[in-house]
């Protein structure tokens, strides 16, 4: 007999904020990854909530709103936030509807959301899921920021796609990360390099991951390949 993963706690669940922005022959296909992963998000045990934008100036008004989630009163300020952006990119950065977004530019942009009060413990991730998104140069943005700024801690880990990603393809590796993501423990980079693992070796697009490494105060890379 099948059981339903809403009846059970899930120890390791996490806060899902998916944010997708389609091009408009996209949203006429009606292609996305978004709807999928918070679909998949919620069956397994996360908190979940999808958004669309159309633009970076909604992008910057979406961050805000999600960083006002630290000014009101949280009964479980442990658990860890994760924001998933889906949507074009390039070596550059990511597109917006018709914004380009730069790497630096997109650091600023994330800074609402990342801004955690100090009697809260929870990690933030960032996910980014387009086309060349291992190029990315956030964290380098998030390493020079906690240099000048000793009261913040730049998100645990960003994961990322590589190369060019179709959108089923997107859909269905991320749908996997995140139905195995509460087996593993964040602070343990190995459990998370086999879920990585695990998805590449199945055929599924190869994710890297940038994690937060206070002792060295930089991110440390780790690229999954399929076995």
């Amino acid at each position: 007999m099948k059981t339903s993963p809403l009846r059970k706690v899930r120890e390791r669940f996490i806060r899902l904020f998916v944010v997708e922005c389609p091009s408009p022959i996209d949203a006429l296909a009606g292609i996305g990854e978004g709807p999928i992963v918070a679909a998949i998000g919620k069956l397994n045990g996360h908190q979940c909530v999808e958004y669309q934008i159309k633009s970076k100036v909604e992008f910057e008004t979406l961050c805000k709103y999600l960083g006002s989630m630290n000014h009101v009163e949280d009964r479980s300020p442990e658990i860890t936030s994760c924001l998933h952006i889906s949507t074009h990119g390039d070596n550059e950065g990511l597109l917006l509807g018709g914004d380009e977004v730069l790497w630096e530019s997109l650091a600023e942009c994330l800074q609402p959301f990342l801004n955690v009060p100090e009697n809260h413990t929870p990690s933030r991730i960032i996910v980014l899921s387009a086309c060349m998104a291992e190029s990315q140069k956030v964290t380098k943005a998030f390493e020079k920021y906690a240099r000048s700024h000793d009261d913040v801690t730049p998100p645990q880990y960003v994961f990322c796609t590589t190369g060019e990603v179709p959108w089923d393809a997107a859909a269905v590796a991320w749908a996997v990360f995140y139905h195995l993501l509460p087996q593993a423990n964040l602070e343990d980079k190995k459990s998370i390099q086999d879920i990585l693992t695990r998805i590449a070796s199945i055929g599924l697009p190869e994710f890297v991951y940038f994690r937060w490494d206070n002792d060295r105060s930089k991110y440390l890379k780790y690229a999954a390949k399929k076995k």
